[in-house]
């Protein structure tokens, strides 16, 4: 067996607890290692533990809780089963102790985590929150995030965050960190630790600045800070820091509606660079370290009011897919990127403007 699938697990656990003495948490006897035997699920590599919103006979809080599961690579969670959280209700308590956390050290070998945020639970805090006038925001912060030796890849996209822990710096071998789609505003400066790193996925949040530890990240390959195809409300950078130049590795870099009006010199370091989106940015020109990006071989400038290229364009022989507004100027070494897609360098012909003819 490869993959274990217990959805909903967690939801059935809550709900039952609906009596006077579950109405403290789960019974002591219920989360008591000492009076359960561990015991080992050998032939797992995927575990899904999230809560779906169906109900299930297994309890698997008290599964991750009394079981190793020596072999599992990829781990699918959800808040509730994943962090300390306090859920509560009329008829339900959620109990936010030891006994509700999982037990990291029973999965050995997970190089993947994928977060969900739990639909259900977060339509009852909704509720609560309107009928209370009680903050149940904690899902919203994760406090700390457990060290885990061996995770590479780390999915909380869609969380709705508002903040990342420093803690983060723990994860020291994590290649893959998406963040897409939270509330996040700042990124911690710990995010420089994170040296093995190659991408990063900050698209949809609300950074005006990136730290300059940054440019710690030198084996990262792909960063997206921009907006996704259907929400053209990025984040608000307006610049980049220096260090950015330090990511010499760097081969994709979206920078979809960023509300960024220059490009600093120093995206020239970035050699290894094949893609460049700046779409829906403030642009008006571009720098002539442009030249230097000579693996790029994509360039979107869509929607930016760039009013013309240097000539060092032309330097970019490897350029495949070249996108800009039909009223910018070229220069003439336009006509040397001829791995232009079969009819693009035709169509921009009209936009090359020979300035010694027209003298």
């Amino acid at each position: 067996m490869k993959k274990l699938l217990l959805n909903a697990c967690l939801a059935a656990a809550a709900f039952w607890a609906n009596d006077s003495g579950a109405m403290n948490g789960y019974p002591n006897d219920y989360s008591s290692e000492e009076r359960s035997s561990v015991y080992e699920i050998s032939g797992v590599k995927e575990l899904d533990i999230s809560s779906s919103g169906d109900r299930g006979e297994i309890d698997v809080q008290y599964l991750v809780q009394h079981a190793k599961f020596p072999n599992v690579e990829t781990l699918i969670a959800d808040l509730r089963s994943a962090f300390k959280m306090i859920y509560r209700s009329p008829v339900v308590v959620y109990a936010a102790n030891e006994q509700s956390l999982i037990k990291w050290n029973r999965f050995p070998k997970v190089k993947e985590l994928t977060l969900k945020l739990d639909g259900e639970f977060e339509e009852v805090r909704r509720s609560l929150c309107e009928t209370l006038r009680y903050d149940f925001g904690l899902y919203t912060e994760i406090t700390e995030i457990p060290q885990i030796d061996t995770l590479e890849e780390l999915d909380m996209s869609n969380l709705d965050l508002i903040a990342i822990p420093e803690s983060i710096q723990n994860l020291s071998n994590l290649r893959l960190l998406d963040l897409s789609n939270n509330s996040l505003e700042k990124l911690p400066e710990s995010i420089g630790d994170l040296r093995n790193l190659e991408l990063l996925d900050l698209s949809n949040n609300s950074f005006t600045k990136l730290p300059e530890s940054i440019g710690n990240l030198t084996k990262l390959k792909s960063l997206n800070l921009g907006a996704n195809d259907d929400n053209e409300n990025g984040n608000c950078l307006m610049s980049l820091p220096d260090s950015m130049g330090n990511l010499e590795n760097l081969e994709e870099l979206n920078l979809t509606a960023c509300s960024i009006s220059e490009i600093p010199d120093h995206i020239g370091n970035l050699k290894n660079l094949k893609t460049l989106i700046l779409e829906f940015n403030p642009l008006l020109d571009l720098p002539d370290s442009i030249g230097n990006l000579v693996n790029l071989e994509t360039l979107d400038l869509t929607d930016c009011p760039v009013q013309k290229v240097p000539e060092s364009i032309g330097n970019l022989k490897n350029l495949k897919y070249f996108y800009l507004n039909d009223d910018v100027i070229l220069p003439p070494t336009v006509r040397n990127l001829e791995k232009l897609e079969p009819g693009r360098l035709k169509e921009l012909e009209k936009q090359i403007k020979d300035e010694s003819s027209d003298q």
